[in-house]
């Protein structure tokens, strides 16, 4: 049987390269289709990597380094290349050098780590015990973060506790002490920093963009929202409610669907929705939901909720964030009126929402009332997208939030 290759994932167009944090397996243990064997930290999340089969886990790569895409992390073998490798027949390039590979957990929903303290004058790194550290507790911190602070000469002990889950020193805590060192000081970026700032230049340099926007009435949406209330049927988020709207429009307006390759146009048959979360101040991930427009508001909550969680926790797979065909990106939470958002590469529009607020509107007869409304823009790939259709697509997006009886559609009760 041919040797599988575990290899480094594209998780986003302009993914070039990433970073090994950990494995979560031993080398050489025996692995099933299915099992978390290592995180992996790209331009957009820390992802987990999976065994695609049953058989002997070897890994080349050491803990740390840098990867480029469809580059090989590790073999599975399989029957007779099992003992083939074994007995010395079967050589693999770099086999045998992960020997730091912790052992394989039953449930690795957190990843090993070691305890480590710095030395800030020699900035070098040294295994210690618990009752070596300075505040007689273990330090706990990623691979990552102790490699940050090694080339900033930074004492770990001085930073803990981390923001991590159970204290653990991460990427973010190493930054924000090296930041507080000098005000002038220059950070340097991470790879997920360098690959979201090519995708931006990317963007803005090869998608024509346009930009349409729209007032929409909120008021029978905000209605609509209370009468479920009162109905003991506990709403979801409003990120749930527009990514079901958007996923209705786009079923109505076919020419949404489309994204540019370098093939043509490829035209998808359902909706696919990126929904930009916020990681931090400086990080900006893009989780995707699939198919909105057959599941129900609650189980679009739900998944809102769970994608969150991943982004906050850094636990995204790498095909939840693949495939969007347009993302929504609402910044009304925070106080802003409108936003013009750039389109992520690979995608073919953007819908930036801003807050609800209100309006004196004149009425026939002369009858002057107050809205709510929001203000809804859509930046478009002018290759793929025209300002029609745009158009036509923000239109229907408003109809379906003035007339929410539409979110209830297609067995929407079913959770």
């Amino acid at each position: 049987m041919p040797i599988s290759e575990l290899i480094l994932p594209r998780t986003s167009d302009a993914m070039t390269e990433a970073i090994l944090a950990t494995w979560l397996v031993a080398s050489d243990s025996q692995v099933s289709a299915g099992d978390v064997l290592a995180e992996v930290e790209t331009e957009k999340a820390m992802v987990e990597v999976c065994a695609e089969g049953d058989g002997l886990f070897v890994a080349v790569v050491s803990a740390g380094a840098t990867v480029e895409v469809g580059g090989v992390l590790a073999y599975v073998l399989s029957g007779s290349e099992i003992d083939d490798y074994k007995s010395g027949k079967l050589l693999l390039a770099g086999a045998n050098q992960e020997k730091d590979a912790p052992a394989k957990q039953s449930a690795p929903i957190e990843p090993q780590v070691q305890m480590e303290q710095v030395s800030e004058s020699a900035g070098v790194g040294k295994s210690i015990t618990p009752t070596e550290t300075a505040q007689g507790r273990p330090l706990v911190s990623s691979p990552l973060a102790r490699k940050l602070a090694r080339e900033a000469g930074l004492d770990l002990a001085s930073i803990a506790p981390g923001s991590g889950p159970g204290g653990r020193l991460v990427r973010a805590d190493i930054e924000m002490a090296i930041s507080r060192k000098s005000h002038t000081h220059v950070t340097e970026l991470t790879s997920r920093q360098k690959a979201m700032a090519s995708a931006m230049v990317q963007s803005t340099n090869t998608i024509p963009h346009f930009s349409i926007s729209r007032d929409i009435p909120l008021e029978a949406l905000i209605d609509f929202r209370e009468q479920l209330r009162r109905s003991e049927l506990e709403p979801p988020s409003l990120s749930a409610f527009f990514v079901r709207a958007l996923a209705l429009a786009m079923q109505d307006v076919p020419a949404s669907r489309v994204t540019w390759v370098p093939e043509g146009i490829a035209t998808h048959p359902v909706s696919a929705i990126g929904l930009a979360v916020a990681d931090g101040d400086f990080d900006l991930v893009v989780p995707v939901i699939r198919d909105a427009e057959s599941k129900s508001l609650w189980k679009i909550g739900e998944e809102v909720h769970n994608l969150s969680n991943d982004v906050k926790n850094k636990r995204l797979k790498p095909e939840s964030l693949q495939g969007a065909i347009g993302t929504i990106s609402n910044l009304g939470m925070f106080g802003i009126d409108s936003l013009t958002p750039i389109i992520p590469p690979g995608q073919t529009f953007i819908i930036g929402i801003g807050r609800s607020r209100d309006r004196l509107v004149n009425q026939a007869g002369g009858l002057i009332v107050t809205e709510t409304f929001m203000t809804v823009t859509l930046s478009g790939d002018h290759r793929v997208l025209t300002g029609l259709g745009g158009a036509k697509l923000l239109a229907q997006f408003s109809h379906v939030c003035e007339n929410p009886i539409l979110l209830l559609q297609q067995g929407a009760f079913n959770k």
